[in-house]
């Protein structure tokens, strides 16, 4: 209640420093009233899991006024408070520290997971002079080398000496829509081979009459087959997979208190954000958008022909059949157009480079950069769609499962778009 009273005492002397040039017309004695009012408001109002500090590092302090960015950080922040009220299961681990910088980082897997995961490598110096300080993306080539360490130290909020390091960090938590996540990790792990062999066969059993090749492969898992397989595994939601499990038994922002929350749908400017207030702008030019993407593309094309040179999927797919689910998941991501696969016209398995393939990747993107914001709604459309399909029993399996995710991070449980499909009634 002490941290209460300071909270509105400072907020009663931010609204007053506004408002004083109105002061003298409007008259003091409302101003007071009105400030009055707010404390009492504020003292009725629940704690909040959050203490005046962290309020102090969610607003932008340097600044007069909070800037967009902050307004945002303020009402995600409102979103996990209330969520938090009523939570009490949960877990917090796989978090990297930044001694230096005093920031902390808890992962969540996606794709947009690796640019901290690189960006705490880089400050924690895993380069050792190898690298140029400002070219961040040069990480990726020494990791593929191995001349960095694979295994960062992650830290536990459940172990309490690791609990003293972190809450003396700035705390960064990226979070993403429950479905697109899903939807994503579906093309990364089962339309491409990455689990074929650890999930892919295992959720192919459950078919009636599978086909030998589905049982030796895991190659055809079909979307609902996976979200089956989902609600399978949250029976024991601490256990799940890390790319699908919910955030809650990852990152529980209410154990993590995370100062920063930001989105997956909205990185770029969350990322900057970031960047900009600890200082690292140093970061940004090697990380606009568009580096991103095309970075991001040639490492999934790295990974995946590793995989296939290890001979661990070459007898379940060919090189030309891998580099086609490659350009689709591309396009499911929104990172080429859709109909630009005739670009693979003349790639056959018997002619097949990887480093025309690649190439030709980041040339059809240059090509089409100029209507890169029309593949963000393609992304959409395509992961509409990909739920459209999907019954109505599997949607409140997956609302039970990840309904503090929804809650916490302020994401619509039965979005309209992906329930409603004329003609065509839910089972």
């Amino acid at each position: 209640m002490k941290q209460s009273s300071m909270y509105s005492s400072r907020l009663c002397k931010i609204k007053t420093a506004k408002m004083f040039d109105q002061t003298v017309k409007i008259g003091l004695p409302l101003v007071c009233i009105l400030g009055m009012v707010l404390f009492i408001i504020l003292k009725l109002s629940p704690t909040s899991i959050y203490s005046v500090d962290s309020i102090q590092k969610i607003i932008n302090i340097n600044h007069a006024k909070p800037g967009p960015r902050d307004r945002d950080q303020i009402k995600r922040h409102e979103y996990v408070d209330a969520a938090c009220k009523n939570n009490t299961l949960g877990n917090t681990g796989n978090i990297l520290v930044s001694p230096a910088k005093k920031l902390s980082y808890c992962i969540v897997p996606t794709a947009e997971s690796e640019f901290w995961i690189r960006t705490f490598r880089y400050l924690n110096d895993e380069s050792k002079g190898e690298i140029d300080t400002r070219d961040l993306t040069k990480l990726n080539s020494l990791l593929s080398r191995n001349l960095l360490r694979q295994n960062l130290k992650l830290y536990h909020m459940e172990k309490e000496s690791d609990e003293i390091v972190v809450d003396a960090t700035n705390k960064i938590l990226f979070t993403r829509n429950p479905y697109t996540r899903l939807w994503i990790a579906y093309i990364e792990h089962m339309f491409l081979p990455d689990l074929w062999n650890e999930v892919g066969r295992k959720i192919v059993s459950f078919r009636k009459s599978p086909k030998q090749e589905s049982l030796l492969c895991g190659n055809d898992v079909t979307f609902e087959e996976f979200l089956d397989h989902v609600l399978r595994e949250a029976k024991s939601p601490a256990n799940m997979k890390k790319t699908w499990r919910p955030v809650q038994y990852l990152c529980n922002p209410c154990m993590y208190k995370p100062d920063f929350i930001g989105k997956v749908e909205y990185f770029d400017v969350d990322a900057k954000h970031i960047l900009q207030k600890f200082d690292l702008s140093i970061l940004l030019k090697s990380y606009e958008s568009e580096n991103y993407e095309i970075d991001e593309m040639k490492n999934i094309i790295r990974h995946y022909f590793h995989l296939y040179n290890q001979g661990t999927i070459s007898n379940c797919i060919s090189r030309a059949g891998l580099a086609l689910r490659l350009w689709t998941s591309f396009q499911v991501r929104g990172y080429l157009p859709l109909q630009s696969e005739s670009a693979l016209q003349h790639i056959t398995e018997r002619t097949f480079d990887v480093n025309i393939f690649r190439e030709i990747v980041v040339n059809v993107y240059d090509r089409y950069r100029s209507s890169r914001y029309l593949w963000k709604n393609q992304h959409n459309k395509l992961t509409t769609h990909a739920f459209q399909e999907i019954p109505f029993r599997i949607f409140k399996g997956l609302t039970t499962v990840y309904e503090f995710d929804f809650k916490a991070f302020g994401y619509e449980m039965f979005p309209k778009q992906f329930l409603k499909i004329p003609g065509v009634p839910r089972i």
